[in-house]
């Protein structure tokens, strides 16, 4: 097992695709020669009350060190929580803001990891979990049916369809999510690159448009879709229909009537459309920072957050039901959740992990 050098561990900063691949639960061990002086209590005081600009490098990655080698202490829970919530709003605020912090913003996210990995450590293994290791580097989202495997994945090629044994590999933008629009009809959609795509088995076809396409559905025979700017626009004649609360889309999901539409850079917040009544609401989500991703089962929603390590069930009201995993490596466990999908009977929950590329699931619970 190699060893966590200081100069590897802070100079990635701009490969996310490598930056947060690391834990305390990992075990690695550290250089001797870069351990941290101060105290858990020193640095928690220091950091606590900081923000983006007040806030000192030197002090990150001094924490970074010391929690690399803490997962085995009795550090105080309520603390270590605190300090994660914290870190935690001040990442949404560095999206919203679109600080010019990069580093900074990248430290305190891979702290609120380590924090929450440190947490989780007593968390139980959820009973009748699997992990599927996957090999594609960071992936989005993907999507089967029948015999068509579709993954969006990092990198060059970013989208892999599998069928009868063959593989496709694509390049389509900058796509971050792939939802079915009809039987072997796909959207192909992106929060980073202007238009969409759609894909059958005819090949990828380009959607022009003026900002990234989220997600092209079907509904009521018309053709719908969402863009990041949160217009709802119909499909055939460019005509914009509506308007969502937010004009930061980042992610959205259609199950029957209703559209689910997150925005990463407000903590707790999934917005709902009633395509039948033409209404929005802003739904709180109690104990969930970032949604990154809905499903619908029957009356049943469930949430996974960017910031925990936490599946969490919610009634059709989001009133909270429950929670299961913890933030780690392996079976029942998350790491930076990005993508929920049930399986085919509707039995389990399948999460897709961007960081580690692996897919768990569990029981539907």
């Amino acid at each position: 097992m190699s060893t966590v050098l200081q100069n590897t561990l802070f100079d990635r900063v701009t490969d996310p695709t490598e930056y947060y691949d690391l834990l305390p639960t990992d075990g690695r061990p550290i250089d001797l020669s870069c351990l941290p002086e101060s105290s858990w209590g020193d640095l928690f005081s220091v950091l606590i009350d900081s923000t983006l600009d007040t806030i000192e490098q030197s002090r990150l990655d001094e924490l970074a060190l010391f929690l690399l080698q803490a997962a085995d202490r009795d550090l105080p829970r309520r603390q270590l929580r605190a300090l994660a919530d914290h870190f935690s709003l001040l990442y949404v605020q560095a999206l919203h803001e679109r600080t010019k912090h990069v580093r900074k913003k990248m430290s305190v996210q891979r702290l609120n990891f380590f924090l929450r990995n440190i947490l989780d450590t007593q968390v139980p293994t959820v009973p009748g979990a699997s992990e599927t290791k996957l090999r594609h580097l960071c992936p989005w989202d993907w999507t089967i049916q029948e015999e068509t495997e579709i993954y969006v994945v990092s990198g060059r090629p970013n989208l892999v369809v599998l069928r009868g044994g063959a593989e496709t590999d694509l390049h389509l933008g900058l796509p971050t999510q792939v939802d079915v629009i009809d039987e072997g009809l796909f959207s192909i959609g992106s929060y980073y690159s202007d238009g969409g795509y759609r894909f059958s088995n005819r090949g990828a076809e380009f959607v022009p448009h003026d900002a990234p396409i989220i997600l092209q559905f079907r509904f009521d025979g018309r053709e719908w879709f969402l863009d990041s700017r949160g217009r709802l626009m119909d499909g055939s004649s460019g005509k914009v229909l509506c308007v969502a609360p937010t004009s930061h889309v980042t992610r959205a999901r259609r199950f029957g009537r209703m559209l689910y539409v997150m925005d990463w850079t407000v903590a707790s917040i999934i917005h709902t459309f009633d395509l039948v009544q033409q209404s929005w609401q802003t739904r709180s989500t109690p104990g969930v920072f970032l949604p990154n991703d809905l499903l619908r089962l029957d009356d049943d929603l469930y949430v996974v957050d960017k910031q925990q390590g936490h599946l969490f069930k919610f009634d059709p009201e989001f009133r909270p039901v429950d929670r299961q995993c913890g933030l780690g490596r392996g079976p029942g466990r998350l790491f930076d959740p990005i993508a929920i999908h049930a399986s085919s009977d509707g039995t389990r929950l399948q999460i897709m992990n961007w960081v580690p590329g692996s897919i768990v699931s569990v029981p539907r619970f």
